[in-house]
């Protein structure tokens, strides 16, 4: 019949028509993908350095003491007064550093290049380096001249040593953000605690946790006792390691957010534990301060010393509290507390 044979033509028509349209859905999804969608684009290596070109190269930093400073998002020559272990341990070489820096004992090697500016720093040795970022430390001499080294390059104030100063990871999570090395910094700070824990439980198993520890550095003409964030070690001992110090110690420095605090020999007992860490930071007068305190019979007299369980520490190697002189500390305390308590 026509009417059917006409159904049928049309039909058929109707069928080619759709295949046509499935075909031209199908080459244009392939040709989507072939140019790339947003999502795909962004994985060429094309895109991704048009990507990276197109990220900002600067950023505003309000540090310590409320500048806000257009600082780079990676800055490539850095000069600091104090945090010199902290770049380095990220990885980025400074290309200035103040020269107390250099006493580090364990920054000396991988510190090999870094211009030493002096103390105090020396702005023509500072302007000569080129810049583009200054990081100092709030309570050192070179925040005194920010407005001077402001005009060099862009300068920032960080806390290092005062009442509310973070700790050493604390501190390198910081400065691992400005620099823009934040992955190293967490990498790095991994690693650390991982060492931490192992030692802390070798420790553990031989030193009961009621045993407390102190914190003992002689000056010229002062005896002074340190806490948790002012090198010494004190970070290790009090919290990687976790262990006590003395209930005065606690309460008039740990609770009060002291760092360190200067004491009378007759006092001494109060502040001192079961165990010492000694050091002698007086220079050419300090075999003659460490003669005096063992003479001393206030000194003779405390259970670490009767029990020889003070550690007299190499002060150029104890003094600092970047992170890598504290991973190398942390290897020396804990390795001191094991071995004489083997004994």
């Amino acid at each position: 019949m026509p009417y059917k044979k006409f159904n049928i033509v049309v039909l058929g028509v109707m069928l080619l028509f759709s295949t046509v349209l499935a075909a031209c859905g199908t080459k244009a999804k392939e040709d989507t993908a072939a140019k790339g969608t947003p999502a795909a684009a962004a994985s060429t290596p094309a895109a991704s350095a048009k990507a990276a070109d197109a990220a900002p190269t600067t950023r505003v930093f309000k540090d310590l003491l409320g500048h806000e400073v257009t600082i780079p998002t990676n800055p490539k020559r850095v000069i600091v007064d104090q945090f010199m272990g902290h770049l380095l341990a990220l990885g980025v070489k400074p290309v200035g550093a103040a020269s107390y820096q250099f006493d580090a004992a364990f920054l000396k090697e991988p510190a090999a290049g870094v211009e030493n500016i002096g103390n105090p720093v020396s702005k023509e040795k500072m302007l000569a380096l080129n810049p583009d970022l200054i990081i100092l430390q709030d309570e050192g001499a070179a925040v005194k001249m920010y407005d001077d080294l402001s005009k060099i390059a862009p300068t920032i104030v960080l806390s290092y040593a005062g009442a509310d100063s973070q700790n050493v990871l604390e501190q390198l999570r910081q400065i691992g953000d400005i620099v823009g090395k934040k992955q190293e910094a967490e990498q790095w700070i991994t690693k650390y605690e991982a060492k931490a824990k192992q030692y802390r439980e070798q420790v553990a198993k031989v030193i009961g946790p009621e045993k407390t520890f102190s914190i003992v550095e002689l000056w010229a003409k002062q005896t002074v006792v340190y806490g948790k964030n002012f090198g010494r070690g004190g970070y290790n001992l009090y919290d990687a390691l976790q262990l006590s110090p003395p209930k005065a110690v606690k309460t008039e420095m740990f609770d009060q957010n002291k760092n360190w605090l200067e004491v009378t020999m007759e006092s001494l007992p109060k502040y001192v534990g079961d165990y010492i860490f000694l050091t002698a930071n007086a220079g050419e007068n300090s075999a003659a301060r460490l003669k005096e305190l063992m003479d001393n019979p206030v000194w003779k007299s405390l259970p670490a010393v009767k029990n020889n369980h003070v550690y007299q520490m190499n002060t150029s190697e104890i003094f600092p509290g970047d992170p890598i002189s504290v991973d190398k500390q942390l290897d020396i305390q804990a390795k001191l507390l094991l071995e004489l308590t083997a004994k």
